[in-house]
């Protein structure tokens, strides 16, 4: 079976779950329980291997990691929203990935 098939399932659930949460992750109150939840769980987490969909060092915690993946992007996006608005000029944290 080739390795790229164990992301599917976990590219479709972070997708499902920023549908889901599209509007309630910017609330100032989602964005504290994410921060407060991130740092719980530092000491459990392990590297998440994305393409395998396996953990490959650190503790072998995968639901307390893909939790805090989640919490993660949770905080980066509303980073980027808060504080790299768009202007006259496109900021830079706007702009990462555009070519």
């Amino acid at each position: 079976m080739p390795v790229y098939l164990g992301n599917i399932p976990n590219g479709l659930l972070f997708y499902s779950l920023g549908y889901l949460m599209r509007d309630a992750q910017f609330m100032n109150k989602t964005l504290i329980i994410s921060i407060l939840a991130s740092l719980l769980m530092i000491p459990y987490i392990g590297y998440l291997d994305f393409r395998a969909n396996a953990i490959s060092q650190g503790r072998n915690n995968y639901v307390i990691t893909e939790a805090f993946i989640f919490c993660e992007i949770i905080i980066a996006n509303n980073i980027v929203k808060r504080w790299g608005g768009a202007t006259d000029k496109m900021s830079l944290l706007l702009s990462v990935g555009l070519q």
